[in-house]
């Protein structure tokens, strides 16, 4: 055996091992971890009964178990204190569950960010402080929805593919408990209200609450994931998602949209999130045959449907906008600008493909050594590499558009 087939075939190997023992520990994490007891009928999960247990839907399965919810027999809820970190959610026995965390089924149980940000020193320092507050009010039977603007949740993709899904549980349970109430936040971004609204949620069956007036819940239900972004989803994941699709056109056509769509960047978050330094010139360019170019933050929930469903052409570069693509119509052709550094081509490509649409991602080479991560001199510690600002060859942009788009692009100018 020569050496490149076998160090091709210990790759193969390491990568078995590797996804193996990601589910060996996956498996464990719901006993291990969040050391709820587990419900064995749905009526005792139901019930609840002040305990603190979980419930593994049956015929459910995403990477390789049932899905599952967990309820909280009593929890405190505040907003959170600052817009970097998780809601607060307080037990009895003085700590945050678990399951309150943003990704931690995409983790291990022994780490990563989930368990960093329940163990913070932030959020140990908080609990004293909202356990003194007396609640305004004392609820029963609530749903927990990730609501502020806290970690990844700030990021409209990340709560698209990661938190929007989770609703599944909500419906599933509403049918057995119309009581039901969904907690929101205040300070909730308008587009996630106006979501909730399009998914057939009343204001009447949601409950908002303030940072400094928290609320006691009896029976708090905290759903687990469906999906979490560049991995698997699930059926459940489309369930919900795949509902904003079927809404009517006339429902969400407040105005005209266009055709050609450049959904540009920037509007990128504080400005310096992989923007690409050189937008300006190729929307200059690409403007002269008619597209038009759209930043999906300043749009509505609605208008994003109508935008997204309408286009027949949509090009631009790398960003969470692209998440709207699953609003699209059959035959849209999408073309995506990847930086070397930053790839998830095949995560957007998953939506593309399920709405019949054409995919195609554009990137240039890449000069040097690659790395997604290096460490800082000046802060001591690794820095993550993929969010640095970048540029795209227009000449090379010209050449390959003028190929996928010979009936739009005919000769670049």
């Amino acid at each position: 055996m020569n050496g490149s087939l076998l160090k091709v075939k210990s790759i193969q190997w390491v990568r078995t091992i590797r996804a193996k023992l990601r589910q060996w520990i996956d498996s464990r994490t719901l006993h291990y971890y969040f050391k709820n007891k587990r419900c064995g009928s749905l009526d005792e999960f139901l019930a609840g009964n002040g305990g603190n247990y979980y419930y593994e839907w049956p015929g459910t399965l995403w990477r390789g178990r049932r899905l599952w919810c967990s309820v909280y027999g009593k929890a405190k809820i505040a907003g959170s204190p600052s817009n970097k970190v998780l809601p607060i959610v307080i037990l009895p026995n003085h700590k945050m569950p678990s399951d309150c965390g943003l990704q931690y089924q995409y983790r291990p149980p022994f780490g990563g960010w989930a368990r960093t940000m329940i163990d913070s020193e932030a959020v140990k320092a908080w609990l004293p402080r909202y356990e003194a507050i007396r609640p305004v009010a004392v609820l029963n039977t609530c749903f927990y929805f990730v609501f502020v603007r806290g970690a990844l949740d700030f990021n409209y993709q990340h709560w698209m593919s990661d938190h929007l899904p989770r609703l599944w549980f909500y419906f599933q349970l509403k049918k057995y408990l119309p009581q039901l109430k969904l907690i929101v936040s205040r300070e909730m971004p308008r587009y996630q209200i106006e979501a909730l609204e399009l998914l057939g949620i009343p204001v009447s069956d949601t409950v908002f609450i303030d940072q400094n007036q928290p609320v006691e819940v009896m029976n708090l239900y905290i759903p687990g994931f469906v999906s979490t972004c560049a991995a698997e989803v699930s059926k459940e994941f489309w369930d919900v998602l795949d509902v904003f699709s079927e809404i009517p056109l006339n429902e969400v056509a407040s105005r005209a949209y266009p055709e050609y769509v450049w959904l540009s960047r920037g509007d990128a978050k504080d400005g310096k999130n992989r923007v690409l330094v050189n937008e300006g010139e190729i929307i200059n360019w690409i403007k002269s045959y008619g597209f038009q170019e759209v930043k999906a933050s300043e749009l509505s929930w609605r208008e994003k449907i109508g935008t997204f469903r309408n286009a027949k052409v949509i090009v631009g570069p790398i960003g969470a906008g692209f998440q709207n693509i699953n609003f699209c119509s059959r035959g849209t052709r999408i073309i995506l600008l990847e930086p070397a550094h930053f790839r998830c081509a095949e995560w957007f490509d998953r939506f593309a493909s399920r709405r019949g649409c054409s995919f195609f991602a554009l990137s240039q080479a890449f000069k040097g050594n690659f790395r997604y991560w290096e460490k800082s001199p000046a802060l001591g510690e690794a820095v993550f590499l993929g969010n640095f600002p970048w540029s795209y060859d227009l000449d090379l942009l010209k050449d390959q558009l003028t190929s996928l788009l010979p009936d739009i692009v005919r000769c670049p100018p």
